[in-house]
């Protein structure tokens, strides 16, 4: 559940897919 911002633009969440920041 926790939402984890990567310095490449990336968030990454709790999930076994990562949703592009646009």
């Amino acid at each position: 559940k926790d939402v984890i911002i990567a310095d490449c633009g990336k968030i990454e969440v709790e999930k076994p897919f990562a949703i592009a920041k646009e």
